[in-house]
């Protein structure tokens, strides 16, 4: 594992969700959310998530697919009606 290349066996390159004081929410709705839009991500767009995250990038391309992981995973922990 190396925090400058993407591996899909690093805990550490996947989303996690913080708190406002900054501690990682698990509760189980969380990690099902995340656990969901992580499994329908290209390859391509979890490497984007990785240099937006891990690496600073900003290119267009990285900052989209970080928007839309993120809006993903919102959407994932709405409450259904």
């Amino acid at each position: 594992m190396s925090r400058l290349e993407y591996d899909d066996n690093c805990a550490g390159c996947r989303p996690v969700i913080l708190s406002l004081d900054g501690k990682e929410i698990r509760e189980p709705y969380v990690l099902a959310a995340i656990d969901l839009v992580w499994s329908l991500t290209t390859l391509a767009e979890r490497r984007a998530w990785h240099r937006f995250t891990c690496l600073n990038s900003r290119a267009a391309g990285d900052v989209e697919a970080a928007r839309s992981i993120t809006a993903g995973i919102q959407r994932a922990m709405e409450p259904r009606q």
